[in-house]
């Protein structure tokens, strides 16, 4: 008899490319869902994660939470308790068994270029040992400026790749245009230029 979970956390923005650049000043907004599927009922969900040093915790606040609960703040240690909330087991009724929390925060005024923030979450049911979540992580732009890509795709590629110069940003100029490129493949080696 327990409840357990298939858990995880979001992060929105997901930022750009795959260190997930955001801006400094980028609110970012995550979500933390839980699932019963034990075979019985969840008296007492707690959900915590530990803000790290580069988010701001006076800036945290809960967006919404799919049941009754409360925010308690101890340190950087933030967690969620939600009391008799009598959360169904999923092959019992599977839409009731899902719950979530949603809340907003932005980086710290002194992160700097390349700094990661990372998140994950622990979700408790009832007397179960602690789930771990899987951790988002966005990587820190000090100003607009840094916000150029060049895409490359598809990745991994066959025989043909299309690069382009991603601009979103009204302050670049639509003249900056690629002038050079070289293609390795996984060993290092040079298959086009």
């Amino acid at each position: 008899v327990g409840a357990i979970d298939p858990n995880d956390m979001l992060v929105s923005p997901k930022g750009e490319g795959t260190e997930g650049y955001v801006s400094n000043e980028q609110e970012l907004t995550y979500k933390i869902r839980f699932q019963n599927i034990g075979n019985y009922e969840a008296t007492t969900v707690k959900v915590s994660c530990v803000i790290p040093d580069n988010l701001e915790l006076s800036d945290i606040n809960t967006v919404s939470l799919s049941h009754n609960g409360q925010m308690i703040v101890d340190g950087k240690m933030l967690t969620w308790v939600f009391n008799n909330i009598s959360l169904p087991p999923s092959a019992l009724d599977e839409v009731g068994s899902h719950g979530y929390i949603t809340f907003k925060g932005k980086p710290q005024a002194f992160v700097g270029f390349g700094d990661k923030i990372a998140l994950s979450s622990d979700i408790i049911f009832d007397y179960e040992d602690a789930i771990r979540t899987n951790q988002v992580v966005n990587t820190v732009q000090n100003s607009a400026k840094q916000a150029r890509y060049v895409v490359c795709y598809p990745n991994p590629a066959t025989e043909r790749v299309s690069i382009s110069l991603t601009n979103n940003l009204p302050q670049y100029s639509k003249k900056e245009k690629i002038v050079s490129y070289k293609i390795v493949d996984q060993l290092g080696n040079e298959v086009m230029s």
